[in-house]
């Protein structure tokens, strides 16, 4: 199957969302079943297949479907996880749009038509703040995504224009090529807000919706790498090469700006009050590891740095729903005020470890690999070492959330442990009558429901008996007999409809902790070269072959050649 099907579903189920944001309901379930459909379609799409779309082609690759199986996938858990803890109705049109056009990106393999759609891609996240009425906060994360989608779009634009040897541009000589490099970098960079282009995407993970964030911070702006990266090494290596440039200045460069991002990210996520700037920052600190995968110049670190986007993506959206989990159990965001979340949230505990593990990996697994690699093909020994160590720095601000989680609880963490983190027995008792609060308001407006469905049932059988008690005509006691029942019918539905939302209310904490656990085992096993991720990123670039060449409708990346 090609990727048509996938982009019909998602572009339609996306608008038919946005046109029913007003009827929340309906458009919840057109945004959920969209990601749902979508996900189906991706899986379907078969790799290598080609479509001529008049001078242009979409190439399929088991790459580009395992990022759209893997985004609607973990974009689906997200959204329930919003629907537990705090709802941003938009977010499921945003996703589809986004991994459309990130889809149709990474099929492309006209470089200027890629970046076009993956910078189309990053706009589609600016559907999040279209919430009836823009509010200064909508208005500022719509500003702030605008401004770095358009102004790296406008660079990666300018990069695959200025080196586009079909045009005969490259002509211009080595300066030329030396500038359409670091414009590529510099807005591979600005996306993933890695220093020292921070500024904008700390200020966003404060004023976006949490459950955007993934969005905003890690997907959209993977495939703007990913398409970068394809530029790179089928692009700017040859021509590069051909020239007899190495780009030497340049790449020291952006040796730096990488090393800055994974050695200054640490220091800039451990001094943050609150989760989700931690977030955000940590986002930026390993954002470093492709900014120094564009500055290798060995064809080898092609499968690492795809490897490693992946694998980054998906703990940070763990990451990320933890964040979110965590500050809608204890109503607040501040990291001081969360001491003792991990003995009275221990499955968040557990998932937090999780994150830890996938992000940074271990000796032998696919992300430490992944991420040692690249390093050694950036950076030649001993500085090299040093970076990846310093890389490994990460562990301090993690270490100071979970040395906060495991201190002694304050009151305010036990007291709402108590109400929002038990089970649905427990907690049926709690909601009725103890609870303070939210929860204590769910339990009266559950009791005065009840008894107003008792009140409205005894009124129902008083009518019924009614005319039978005062002999009055049989027919118009059987027409008062067919209205109670419905009357009856129609209050049964009420009040289901009402215990539903009531158990929904219970249960979501545990709920939306659940969800946190698995996008956390998601990412752990993709540390590990889980769902065939290694395989799918040694496929080369998306290309059209001629017809007399039998290796199918992608060519497969060259074999990694000794560090330096």
């Amino acid at each position: 199957m090609t990727l048509l099907p996938f982009l019909v579903i998602a572009v339609a189920a996306a608008a038919l969302a946005l046109l029913t944001r007003r009827r929340a309901r309906v458009s919840l379930a057109i945004g959920i079943g969209g990601l749902m459909a979508a996900f189906v379609a991706a899986a379907w799409i078969e790799p290598g297949d080609v479509l001529i779309i008049g001078d242009g082609a979409i190439v399929t690759s088991t790459y580009q479907r395992l990022f759209l199986v893997l985004g609607t996938a973990t974009g689906l858990l997200i959204c329930l996880v919003g629907l537990a803890t705090a709802w941003q109705r938009n977010v499921p049109a945003a996703l589809l749009a986004a991994l459309a056009w990130t889809g149709l990106a990474l099929a492309l393999p006209d470089p200027t038509i890629a970046v076009l759609a993956a910078a189309g891609g990053g706009l589609a996240g600016v559907l999040v703040t279209l919430v009836a009425p823009i509010d200064e906060r909508g208005a500022q994360v719509s500003a702030r995504e605008l401004r770095a989608v358009a102004v790296a779009g406008a660079l990666g634009l300018l990069a695959v224009t200025v080196l586009d040897p079909s045009a005969g541009s490259a002509v211009a000589g080595g300066a030329a090529v030396g500038l359409a490099f670091l414009a590529m970098v510099v807005a591979v960079a600005l996306r993933f807000g890695a220093i020292p282009f921070h500024t904008w995407a700390g200020r966003l993970s404060q004023s976006a919706p949490e459950t955007a964030l993934p969005l905003l911070l890690a997907w959209a702006p993977a495939g703007f790498a990913v398409v970068a990266l394809a530029w790179t090494y089928d692009t700017l290596v040859p021509v590069a090469g051909s020239l007899g440039s190495d780009l030497g200045p340049e790449r020291a460069l952006v040796v730096v700006i990488g090393s800055l991002s994974l050695l200054v990210g640490t220091f800039a996520a451990w001094i943050q009050d609150d989760v989700e700037h931690v977030v955000g920052y940590s986002i930026a600190q390993d954002a470093g590891l492709v900014v120094l995968a564009l500055a290798a110049s060995q064809s080898g670190v092609w499968e690492p740095a795809r490897t490693w986007i992946v694998i980054f993506v998906l703990a940070k959206t763990a990451f990320a729903a933890w964040a979110l989990a965590l500050h809608a159990t204890y109503s607040t965001r501040r990291i001081d005020d969360l001491t003792g979340w991990a003995r009275r949230s221990p499955i968040l505990g557990l998932a937090f470890a999780g994150i830890v593990l996938a992000t940074l990996g271990w000796p032998g697994s696919v992300a430490w690999s992944a991420r040692q690699d690249i390093v050694r093909f950036a950076i030649s020994d001993p500085f090299g070492t040093l970076v990846f160590l310093g890389a490994l720095t990460s562990l301090v601000y993690y270490g100071r959330l979970l040395a906060v989680g495991l201190s002694a609880p304050s009151i305010s963490v036990q007291d709402r442990a108590a109400l929002r983190l038990r089970w649905p027995r427990s907690m049926r008792g709690v909601a009725a009558g103890t609870g303070a609060g939210a929860e204590r308001s769910d339990g009266a407006d559950a009791t005065d429901r009840a008894e107003a469905s008792d009140g409205a049932k005894a009124t129902q059988n008083e009518t019924t008996e009614g005319p039978e008690a005062t002999g009055g005509p049989k027919a118009t006691g059987e027409r008062t007999t067919s209205r109670s029942r419905a009357g009856d019918t129609l209050g049964r539905g009420r009040s289901a409809v009402d215990d539903l939302g009531e158990t929904w209310r219970i249960n979501r904490a545990p709920t939306a902790t659940a969800l946190v656990a698995l996008l956390a085992l998601i990412a752990v096993i993709a540390s590990v070269g889980g769902f065939g991720i290694p395989q799918a990123a040694a496929e080369g670039p998306p290309r059209v072959v001629s017809a007399d060449d039998s290796s199918g409708g992608t060519q497969e990346a060259p074999s990694p050649t000794p560090a330096p």
